[in-house]
């Protein structure tokens, strides 16, 4: 990794790497996450799509997910995170600029 560093780095020829990590980034169409239920068989829900950003929200997530799945109503805070805006083309159009 050092080696390769050092192509744009000079001074990381000679570096020390401590760790590394690596992991898979679930990344949706629109970088939005998708909180959804799925058509078809009954009492699957998904939460995915996060692009790295699923730790920080967690806990929303999970209070909120709990509620459609207790309740059986998709509550007002996540109606815009449906698959369907896929599929409808009203994707999220944001900026983190």
């Amino acid at each position: 990794m050092h080696q390769a560093l050092s192509t744009t780095l000079p001074w990381m020829r000679d570096g020390f790497v401590h760790r590394t990590f690596a992991c898979t980034y679930d990344y949706s169409p629109d970088g939005m996450p998708i909180l959804d239920r799925l058509e078809g068989p009954a009492g699957i829900y998904f939460a995915a799509g996060f692009s790295g950003g699923g730790f920080s929200l967690s806990p929303f997530v999970g209070r909120t997910m709990a509620e459609y799945i207790a309740t059986g109503r998709r509550p007002a805070d996540i109606v815009e995170l449906s698959w369907q805006r896929f599929r409808d083309g009203k994707t999220i159009q944001w900026s983190n600029s």
